[in-house]
C-alpha cells in the first residue's frame, strides 16, 4: 500500500511542472487537437523517461556535461521572451511558433519530463512494478498537461493579453529557478 501511495505522490509531483507550464502555454489558445497531441506526447515521455532512468541510472549523469536544469532553464527563457515580445507588440499569439509543430512538442515534452528520468533512478527503491509505475506517471502527466492547457485557454479568454504577459513573466521566473 505504501508503494502505491508513493508512486501516486511521485506521479503528481512530477506532473506539476507539466501542469504549470501547460497552464501558461494554454494562454496561446491551442486547438483541441493540439491540446490532445501535446498531452499525449508529454504522457509518452513520462512513461519512457523513468524507464530509461531506471535502466541506465547514474551512468547518464556522468556522460552529460551540462545539467538538465540548465537546458530546461534556457528553453523556458526563450519561450518567455517570445511570449512577452508577442504580447507587447500586440500580435496574434498564434504567430508564436512554439508548439506549432511536432519537433517543438517533442522538445517541450522532453523538457517537462526530464525530472522523470532522475525519478526512474530511484524506481527500485520505491516500487517493484516499474511498468505500472511508468503507466501511472504517463496517465497523470497527460491529464495534468491537458488540464493546464484548457485552463490556460480559459484564462486567456477572460483576461486577454494580460494573461499572456503574466504567463511570460512566470516562465521567466521558472527559467531563473532552473538556472539557480
Amino acid at each position: 500500500m505504501f508503494h502505491i501511495i508513493s508512486i501516486l505522490l511521485l506521479a503528481v509531483s512530477l506532473s506539476m511542472d507539466a501542469f504549470s507550464i501547460a497552464l501558461i502555454l494554454g494562454t496561446l489558445s491551442y486547438s483541441r487537437i493540439m491540446i490532445i497531441k501535446i498531452g499525449i506526447t508529454v504522457g509518452i515521455f513520462h512513461f519512457f523517461m523513468p524507464l530509461i532512468g531506471d535502466s541506465i541510472g547514474e551512468h547518464i549523469l556522468s556522460i552529460v556535461p551540462i545539467k538538465s536544469t540548465t537546458i530546461a532553464g534556457l528553453i523556458f527563457l526563450v519561450l518567455s521572451i517570445q511570449m512577452l515580445i508577442s504580447s507587447i507588440k500586440d500580435k496574434d499569439l498564434k504567430e508564436i511558433k512554439y508548439l506549432n509543430n511536432y519537433t517543438s512538442i517533442l522538445i517541450f515534452a522532453l523538457t517537462v519530463s526530464i525530472d522523470s528520468l532522475s525519478a526512474g533512478i530511484s524506481f527500485s527503491v520505491v516500487s517493484e512494478h516499474h511498468i505500472l509505475s511508468a503507466l501511472t506517471f504517463m496517465i497523470t502527466s497527460t491529464l495534468f498537461t491537458i488540464s493546464g492547457l484548457i485552463l490556460g485557454k480559459r484564462l486567456k479568454k477572460q483576461f486577454g493579453k494580460y494573461a499572456t504577459i503574466i504567463g511570460s513573466i512566470l516562465l521567466l521566473l521558472l527559467a531563473i529557478k532552473y538556472f539557480i
